[in-house]
C-alpha cells in the first residue's frame, strides 16, 4: 500500500469514527430532549392534578399543607395572588370558615375549623398551611381576616372574580412595597453618638435602617415574615 492510499484510509478512518461520534450525540441528545419533553409533560400533569385537589380540599375544609404547598411550588401564574386566592378561600370556607363575635381582629378571639385563635395565633396557622408569605408585612392577612368578618360573601365574591381578585392584590403588593417608616431629619445637626443612639432604637424595635449623618431621611423598614 503506497503512501497516498494509505493517506486516504487513515483520513476515511477518522472521518467515519467522527460520523459514529456525532451519531452517538445525536442519539443521546434526542433520548435528553425526549426524557426533558416526557418530565415537562408530567410535571404538567401533576400541577394539572393538584390544582384539582386543592379546590376540593379548600371547598370541603380538609386541607393538607403538604399538597397545598407543593402546588403553590408548582404555580406558573402570579404566585402571590393565588396566594392570597387560596388565603381567602381557607378564611371563608362556608363549613369550616373563620367565626368571631367581633368585626374587628385586634384583641378578639377566632374560631377556625373548630378552634379557638388569637390574630396571631390564627395568622401562624393560615402561614403553616400554605408556606411562607410572598409578603413582607402581615397587613394582607388583617386586610382579608377583616373583609371576611365584615362580609364574608362579598369577599369570596371577589376573589371568585379573577379581574376583582387581581386588582385586590395589586393593591396588597402596593402596600407591602412602599410599607415602610421614612423619618425626615436634620443630620448636620446629629452627632455620631446620637445617630448610634438612633440605630439602637430603632435595631431595637425590631426594624434595620439606613442611617447617615449629613442631612437626609431615616428609613426603618419592616423585618420579613419568617
Amino acid at each position: 500500500m503506497d503512501a497516498a492510499t494509505r493517506l486516504q484510509q487513515i483520513v476515511q478512518e477518522q472521518t467515519q469514527r467522527m460520523l459514529d461520534a456525532q451519531a452517538e450525540l445525536d442519539k443521546a441528545r434526542l433520548e435528553q430532549q425526549q426524557k426533558q419533553a416526557k418530565a415537562a409533560k408530567s410535571a404538567k400533569e401533576v400541577t394539572r392534578y393538584l390544582s384539582k385537589l386543592v379546590d376540593r380540599q379548600l371547598k370541603t375544609g380538609h386541607v393538607q399543607p403538604r399538597v397545598i404547598q407543593e402546588y403553590l411550588k408548582r404555580y406558573e401564574g402570579d404566585y402571590q395572588t393565588e396566594y392570597l386566592r387560596i388565603a381567602c378561600a381557607l378564611l371563608v370556607n362556608q363549613y369550616q370558615g373563620v367565626i368571631s363575635e367581633a368585626t374587628q381582629i385586634v384583641g378578639s378571639s377566632f374560631n377556625w375549623q373548630g378552634h379557638e385563635y388569637s390574630l396571631e395565633g390564627l395568622y401562624s396557622q393560615i402561614v403553616s398551611i400554605l408556606g411562607r408569605p410572598p409578603f413582607q408585612s402581615k397587613y394582607w392577612f388583617y386586610d382579608m381576616l377583616t373583609d371576611a368578618l365584615v362580609d364574608r360573601e362579598q369577599l369570596l365574591e371577589d376573589f371568585d372574580n379573577p379581574q376583582t381578585r387581581r386588582v385586590y392584590s395589586e393593591v396588597v403588593k402596593k402596600t407591602d412595597e412602599n410599607y415602610s417608616e421614612v423619618i425626615d431629619y436634620n443630620g448636620a445637626v446629629l452627632t455620631t453618638d446620637d445617630i448610634f443612639l438612633l440605630q439602637a432604637i430603632v435595631d431595637g424595635n425590631g426594624y434595620r435602617d439606613v442611617l447617615t449623618n449629613g442631612g437626609g431621611t431615616l428609613k426603618a423598614y419592616s423585618k420579613s415574615v419568617e
